[in-house]
Parts: structure tokens; C-alpha cells; sequence
């Protein structure tokens, strides 16, 4: 029910409450005309008494936001090194609230400024990258908690249970593989972190991607500064995905379902028939209709809405006139309307030659060309702008022969026949196809499968035995799954491991990912593949080169499974080369090219010719003969014959090779 600040009971059922990520809830509804409604005005939601504020009047809706007003009613000039814990705990306690902390986060950091309570929250989670906050104005209660904690058990999402409806949404717009950072006085973490003042994620893409540079004088700790970037990062590294799905909440419905029920911030599985997959998502947006649990809805999302920005939101902000994203849009037309217009100034100047005819069009910031700095130039040779005076340089042109200088150029459609470097080493002709890349490497990267805490049982640690105990051959399956560690091998590590896995004492979260590198400069090694070992926890990688290829050579990496003197192979190893070859684990090598023996030739009176065969190395006294004829030799076993009797002769001696 729900209920205005003067007492009037609104006869209203179909009203939604959603329940967002950063825990400022809105609430909205329909009332009939004969209602007036103002902003500010505040409205009572009993079922989980609650209080709001009108925020958004829209003829007959109404959109309410969570009254938190109290919390914006104090600023104070703040500058303090603290645990989340702390720094809330003295903020909350000027206005009468309480928090409840359920973070567990130990490190100090550092806020400062002019700041209401509301706003060192929101410093908060920011700060400390994964923190959000939830407000109960009942109970004037705040608490923080950190969502990731909580990891996915029975709750699923599927068509035939609770799955009416999905609708996939995703967002790269703020995508990025490396981020600097620089904290208080120009600090950075390079000196922790191998000399690099920058964090880097190639988990989606091994392409180099800058992002906006962070720079923040709060952080005055290398540590907390690096952690806070590589989080930053790796919520960037992937393109944000959000699924709203229109579910029906059994849980609300059947008490026997309670195992499936839904709340903010909850991982659950979304199983996904048309694609085949089970992908743990999190709840970002819940949309409650107290009255009609049938109608509710859920957002999920693979980032955190606080870094990423929600998907919805942003769709719906895009379209909503009332919206921000509008205003500032609507705004930037206007200005540059009048920019161009006019309406803001500029000077207009025509440049004439010796006989008074004009031979350049300028427009300038200023009516002299010797002061002006901002320039537009307009003559034969084509036309640019100058933010360096009259003689530029003009980094924005399109020249007569053709050339377009700019430092961005956003497209719609490009069509080309020849793209190429600048000093022609590389091209693309892109009527014929053919493709040449001055001393380029190629690198691709093929996604695996994903591996978690619950991908776990009894039957794993089975697997495992029986490998470490040459009772199976391991496969490739059990290679991705079972290297739990990202040695490379299987070893009593990854028995010990999964077995802590499965007793909840150690929690795993990689994922196995596939590289080719190309790379025409390595002779030894033209072509590699990798297994890849990435962590999902510290976001680090392992490879394991699993074959390599360059010139004569081929090496195949043997994936063992080691305990004590056992060793079991997956894939036989070894390099290969004209004279060394490996098969069936055993190694093969080519016999030396060698005479084995030789073939004496002999002829006599008649037309017949004898021959007899001496093995290499055989010497003594031997003779051909035919009908009418002889001939004796001595032979010394390397090819030499010497005749020592009979009438006939030798005519050649030829040796013969094993190969």
C-alpha cells in the first residue's frame, strides 16, 4: 500500500518497485487524474516501509526515488586515511544513521574534500573498486557489502521453470586491454609493478587498448593504487553484457522453491537452451510488484553497473528526452549550432594578391592575422583549421590532391581500393585480396572453457587419482579441467587442490584459453600454439607451449602427469628434425647412408658377364665364371679387387648402400 505525506491512501495496486545496484530504489506507479501529485512530495511504501520522493511527474506517472535526503543534509570539509568501516562509521553517525559492514576490508585509503555523508558513500565505492551500499530509511540503516563475495549455489534462470522471456544487451564503448594510473603528486606503482606504470587484461583481446588514464590524488599508497587500477581494468577488459529477463518468481508463488529465490546482488545460473551454455550472472536490477509477483523482472549483467554503466540504463537514457545523456546532447548541438552560426563570434577576413583579387578565405578568433591563434584557412591548396596561428600547423585539413589530415575521422561506411602504410611497406588491396604486413606478428586467442568452485564434485578428484596412478590415459578434456594449478602438468598439486575445492577450503575461478602466434622474425619458432592458463582472481597468465614450429624443426611439449617416478603422456613430445623423429614415445633415428656391400663384374671369351656380391667388409679370394671362362680375384673388403687368375677380366666393381 502506499500512502502520501498528508495521509491520503492511494488506491493504487499495480505499482513497481526496482530495486537497483547501488541501492537508491525507485518506485513507481499510475494515479488517476483527480490525484495531484508534486515533485518532492513523499510517499510511504508499507509493505517494506519505505519512504520516497516524488522525483519524476509524467501526466498520470509517477517515479519515485528512495528519500535519502537526511544523508545530504550535512557537508563537512573532510580529509581522513581509513577503512570503508571508518570512514562511514563518522560520516553516518553526524545524521543519526547506522551502518552495517559486511566487507571485511581492511585497507585504508584516502578521502577528501567538501563532502556530505551521501557523497563519502559514494567516494566509498569508488575507492574501493566492488563496494556498493544499500540504504533501509525505516531503520536509517546503511550497509556495505561487496556483491562478488557471493557466489552462485542452486538459484537458475531457465525456460522450463521460471525463463519467460530474454533480452540480450552489450556495450563496448568503454572497452580497454591497458590502463595507467597516477595517484597523489604524479605517484605510480611501476616500481612494484616490473617497471611498468600501467595494468594490463588480455583476456578478451591480446590487442593493445589504452583507456582513459586514471588520475587520482586520493590514492597516496603504490599497493592500493595498482589494485585499484588492475580492477578498474578488468572490468573494462570485456564488452559488458546484459540480459533483462522477464521471469516468473516461484519463489514468491510456491514455498517449495525457496531455494530459487531472487534478490539484489545474488549470483545466479541463467541457462541458456538456444545456446547451450550455463553462465553464472549477477542480479544488477529487480523490479518487485508486491501485488503481482508474476510480473516480476530481473537484470542480470557479467559487470558491476558502478563501473560499466548499466546497458538498460543507458538504452533508455539515450531515448529519455528528460534524461541527462539528452540534455547534454541537445546541448552540445545547440552550442555548436551557434558555433557555426555565428551566434558566438569570429572574424571573417578575405587575403587579396598584388592586383587586388581575392586569394584566401580566413576565419579567425581575432581581426588581425599577426594575433589571431585560432584559424580556418580556405585558399587553392584546400582548406584547414589552425589553433597555432595564421602559418599553423593546420592538423585538420583536406588538401587539394586529395589528402584528409584529422586526427579522428568517424565513418559510416568506407570505400577503398588500396589501404597502405605511409612508407608503403605495408598494404591492403582490397579488390584483389592480397594482404602484405611488413614484419608483423600475428597473435589470435580462442576462448576455452571457464572453471569454477562449483564445476567440482568427488568424480574430479576420482579422475585425478586414477591419472596420478597410471589407472586411466588422461584426454585433453581432462588436461583443460584437471591443471588446476596452470603448471602444465598434472601433479600431486592439482590432486591436493581439487580436493580443498571441493571441501570449500580453496576457491579456483580460470579460465583455459588457446594462442597461435605467427611470427616470421623467430626462425626456430615461425608457428606456436599455447594453452593458456588464465586466472580469474588475479587476472595473471601461464603458458604452456603445446607445439612450436620454424625452420627443420617441430616440437611437440609432452603434457605428463608426475607423481614420484610415474610419468603418464598426453601428448608425445619431442623435436623433430631430418635425423630425429619421435614415435609412440619412443625416438626413431634415421640409419647413417652406407655402403653394405659390393657387386664384382666379370666378363670373358663369350658374351656372357658374371657377377658375384661381397658383403663391406669381407675380404678373401673369390671368382665369376660361365661355360668357358673364369676369372679369380682377391677382394680387401672396402672395393678394391685384384685379379689372380683365370682367362676372363674384371670389368667394374659398384657399391651398393642401404638406402
Amino acid at each position: 500500500m502506499l500512502t502520501l505525506s498528508d495521509g491520503t491512501i492511494l488506491a493504487v495496486d499495480d505499482y513497481c518497485i526496482k530495486q537497483k545496484y547501488n541501492g537508491i530504489n525507485e518506485l513507481s506507479f499510475s494515479v488517476p487524474d483527480d490525484i495531484k501529485i508534486v515533485n518532492e512530495q513523499s510517499v510511504h511504501e508499507t509493505t517494506r516501509n519505505q519512504a520516497y520522493l516524488v522525483k519524476i511527474v509524467n501526466g498520470d506517472n509517477i517515479t519515485c526515488e528512495l528519500d535519502l535526503d537526511e544523508l545530504r543534509s550535512v557537508q563537512t570539509d573532510y580529509d581522513a586515511s581509513a577503512t570503508p568501516h571508518d570512514h562511514l562509521s563518522a560520516a553516518l553517525t553526524s545524521v543519526g544513521w547506522n551502518l552495517v559492514d559486511n566487507t571485511g576490508i581492511t585497507t585504508r585509503r584516502t578521502i577528501t574534500g567538501a563532502l556530505t555523508p551521501m557523497e563519502i558513500i559514494e567516494q566509498v565505492e569508488d575507492t574501493w573498486t566492488g563496494v556498493t551500499a544499500m540504504f533501509d530509511t525505516a531503520t536509517k540503516t546503511v550497509t556495505i557489502l561487496c556483491p562478488s563475495d557471493n557466489k552462485p549455489q542452486y538459484a537458475f534462470l531457465a525456460e522450463e521453470l521460471n525463463l519467460r522471456q530474454l533480452d540480450i544487451a552489450g556495450d563496448s564503448s568503454s572497452f580497454c586491454t591497458r590502463l595507467r594510473a597516477k595517484g597523489a603528486d604524479g605517484m605510480t606503482f611501476a616500481s612494484i609493478n616490473n617497471g611498468k606504470d600501467y595494468v594490463e587484461n588480455y583476456t578478451y583481446s591480446d590487442r593493445i587498448i589504452y583507456g582513459v588514464a586514471i588520475s587520482d590524488e586520493r590514492f597516496t599508497n603504490k599497493e592500493s593504487l595498482l589494485e585499484y587500477a588492475q580492477a578498474t581494468l578488468d572490468a573494462n577488459a570485456v564488452p559488458a553484457v546484459s540480459y533483462e529477463c522477464d521471469v516468473v518468481d516461484v519463489a514468491a508463488i510456491d514455498s517449495d522453491y525457496s531455494f530459487q529465490k531472487l534478490q539484489m546482488h545474488k549470483a545466479v545460473w541463467l541457462l541458456d537452451k538456444k545456446f547451450e551454455t550455463r553462465v553464472a550472472h549477477r542480479i544488477v536490477e529487480y523490479c518487485i510488484y508486491p501485488n503481482d509477483a508474476s510480473k516480476n523482472k530481473v537484470t542480470l549483467s557479467t559487470v558491476i553497473p558502478s563501473l560499466q554503466g548499466s546497458v538498460k540504463s543507458l538504452q533508455t537514457a539515450i531515448y529519455d528526452p528528460n534524461s541527462a545523456v539528452r540534455q547534454r546532447e541537445t546541448s552540445a548541438v545547440e552550442n555548436a549550432t551557434k558555433a557555426i552560426t555565428g551566434a558566438s563570434g569570429g572574424n571573417i577576413r578575405f587575403v587579396y594578391d598584388g592586383n587586388g583579387k581575392p586569394i584566401e578565405f580566413l576565419i579567425m578568433d581575432t581581426d588581425d592575422i599577426a594575433t589571431a591563434q585560432k584559424v580556418w584557412r580556405f585558399n587553392i591548396g584546400g582548406f584547414g583549421f589552425s589553433s597555432n596561428g595564421y602559418n599553423g600547423t593546420y592538423a585538420t585539413a583536406i588538401t587539394q590532391d586529395g589528402h584528409i589530415v584529422a586526427d579522428f575521422m568517424d565513418v559510416g561506411t568506407l570505400t577503398a581500393v588500396l589501404i597502405k602504410s605511409q612508407d608503403g611497406k605495408s598494404k591492403w588491396n582490397l579488390s584483389t585480396g592480397e594482404m602484405s604486413l611488413y614484419n608483423t606478428k600475428i597473435s589470435t586467442l580462442a576462448t576455452g572453457a571457464t572453471y569454477k568452485n562449483s564445476d567440482y564434485s568427488q568424480a574430479d578428484l576420482d579422475r585425478i587419482s586414477q591419472i596420478l596412478t597410471k589407472s586411466v590415459t588422461p584426454t585433453l578434456s581432462d588436461y583443460e579441467k584437471l591443471d588446476v594449478d596452470g603448471s602444465g602438468i598434472f601433479g600431486p598439486s592439482d590432486q591436493l587442490q581439487i580436493a580443498q575445492i571441493i571441501s570449500g577450503a580453496r576457491t579456483v575461478n580460470f579460465t583455459t584459453r588457446w594462442r597461435l602466434r605467427i611470427d616470421p622474425a623467430d626462425g626456430d619458432s615461425l608457428l606456436k600454439v599455447y594453452r593458456v592458463y588464465h586466472s580469474n582472481i588475479t587476472g595473471a597468465d601461464t603458458e604452456n607451449v603445446i607445439f612450436s614450429a620454424g625452420f627443420g624443426r617441430v616440437t611437440v611439449n609432452a603434457i605428463d602427469a608426475q607423481y614420484g617416478d610415474i610419468t603418464h603422456n598426453l601428448v608425445v613430445g619431442g623435436t623433430v628434425d631430418a635425423t630425429d623423429y619421435l614415435k609412440g614415445g619412443k625416438k626413431i633415428t634415421f640409419p647413417e647412408q652406407k655402403v653394405i656391400g659390393y657387386v664384382v663384374y666379370c666378363s670373358g671369351s663369350s658374351d656372357n658377364q658374371a657377377s658375384c656380391f661381397i658383403p663391406a667388409g669381407r675380404s678373401g679370394s673369390y671368382q665369376c665364371a660361365s661355360d668357358d671362362w673364369f676369372c679369380a680375384f682377391s677382394f680387401d673388403g672396402a672395393g678394391v679387387a685384384t685379379q689372380i687368375g683365370g682367362t676372363g677380366t674384371i670389368d667394374a666393381i659398384v657399391g651398393i648402400s642401404n638406402f
